[in-house]
């Protein structure tokens, strides 16, 4: 049974910054349905039995006033007409003063002594799905009593439009109000750029906007060459770790890039996969180091489907439960395109090969080695095994990477065997 809306009026303490700190009351509407409640101050009877040990909360040291992008800030919370900022003032502390005279002074990210997290917002009433731009106040709210200090005329909500903008080549220092910095990126007739951000981060993201939302087509590594289409308007983002949270200021770099020597190498033209069969593999080196895997398509998804795994060339290769033949294409970003054609079938994948192994290999006592065996054909479902003639000699780590140490001085042989075929390693410790 759906009940009818009441209203509600609370008095909460509230504190505001503008001149004087001081207590004011203000009266805060909420409605109740069925199974919900919806209110501005105190949740319940322990957040109303918080409310009443604060006196007052007070901002320590000058809050700027930052801004924030209506399609890329924003988020609408639970409550109607507030919306989350996130928390731009990481730095900043606020100081709490309780009835029993004790203070506690914390980031605006940490919890207070009675457990109680701060929300970041603010409020708008109007019709639009976002707030419209303009100045608006900061509430500093306590999640549970609803106690809260207002920064005045904190945050100037901005459009899109408003954005920084890089045309074609060029660069543009950005504020950092979130724990995502963006810019405007409108590019040239050229169709690849160089995307980099000071300080460096690994990832930037490229997004356009569509239906009014941010829409994320890519991600490039940070200096690598990412295509766009030419005379169009996209929007870059570098994510913000917490470990860079004390910036201020970030800078992106955009260049257009001509013509490269867009070069690759592959370990094969065709393999072999069983079917049902899932593989993770390098399949591209050599590249110039501003270039990336673009793309990896299959020719047939329903034989074998092909996946990225990050730019640097390794895929995933998933073969599905039926015999056939695919081609595998990789294109870069600099432009070159190379094909590997793969043939399923049914039975296990046996090693023909095993390669990548140096015949001997010198070691101080206590000296380590990574040992990479490469086996042929890659997608081989036969498992590597290790083992030293002498343990007391050279030891055989085989978690993650397969590493061999010297333990004391000698000779010991490391046999890699996979199904049938076998590579010996002479290992020497002085």
């Amino acid at each position: 049974m759906k009940l009818k809306k009441k209203y509600l009026s609370v008095i909460a303490s509230v504190f505001v910054l503008g001149g004087a700190l001081g207590v004011t009351s203000a009266a805060a509407e909420g409605t109740t349905e069925e199974g919900a409640v919806v209110s501005e101050v105190a949740e319940d009877a322990v957040g109303a039995a918080t409310a009443s040990k604060i006196t007052s909360m007070k901002f320590e040291g000058a809050y700027p006033q930052l801004v924030f992008y209506r399609e890329t800030n924003l988020s609408p919370m639970p409550i109607k007409g507030q919306y989350y900022l996130g928390d731009p003032w990481v730095r900043k502390s606020i100081t709490i003063t309780y009835a029993d005279g004790k203070k506690e002074t914390l980031r605006t990210y940490q919890k207070t002594r009675y457990g109680e997290e701060i929300k970041i917002f603010i409020k708008y009433s109007g019709k639009k799905s976002l707030p419209e731009a303009g100045t608006y106040d900061v509430h500093f709210q306590l999640d549970k009593s609803g106690k809260e200090i207002i920064l005045k005329n904190g945050a100037v909500v901005k459009n899109l439009s408003d954005m920084p903008v890089i045309t074609g080549t060029g660069s543009q220092e950005i504020d950092v109000t979130d724990t995502t910095a963006y810019a405007c990126l409108k590019t040239s007739n050229s169709a690849r750029y160089t995307l980099s951000c000071d300080p460096s981060f690994q990832y930037i993201s490229v997004y356009r906007l569509r239906n009014g939302k941010l829409e994320q087509l890519k991600y490039v590594e940070d200096g690598k060459i990412c295509v766009l289409n030419p005379n169009h308007t996209y929007y870059i983002s570098a994510r913000l770790y917490s470990s860079v949270l004390d910036l201020d200021k970030i800078k992106f770099s955009v260049e257009e890039v001509g013509k490269i020597k867009s070069t690759m190498k592959l370990p094969t033209s065709s393999l072999k996969m069983n079917t049902n069969q899932s593989t993770q593999i390098q399949l591209v080196t050599g590249m110039e180091k501003r270039d990336h895997v673009e793309s990896i398509k299959s020719s047939n998804s329903k034989i074998v489907k092909a996946e990225m795994v990050g730019q640097n060339g390794e895929v995933t290769l998933t073969s599905k439960n039926r015999t056939g033949k695919a081609n595998i294409t990789i294109t870069l970003a600099g432009g070159a395109k190379k094909t590997i054609a793969v043939t399923v079938r049914k039975g296990t994948v046996r090693t023909t090969k095993i390669s990548g192994l140096p015949k001997t290999i010198n070691l101080k006592v206590n000296g380590r080695k990574i040992l990479k065996p490469v086996l042929t054909p890659l997608t081989s479902q036969e498992p590597v095994t290790y083992t030293s003639s002498n343990e007391k000699v050279v030891s055989v780590f085989t978690g993650g990477v397969v590493e061999i140490t010297g333990k004391k001085k000698g000779i010991a042989k490391i046999t890699v065997k996979s199904g049938k075929k076998k590579a010996v390693v002479t290992v020497k410790v002085r």
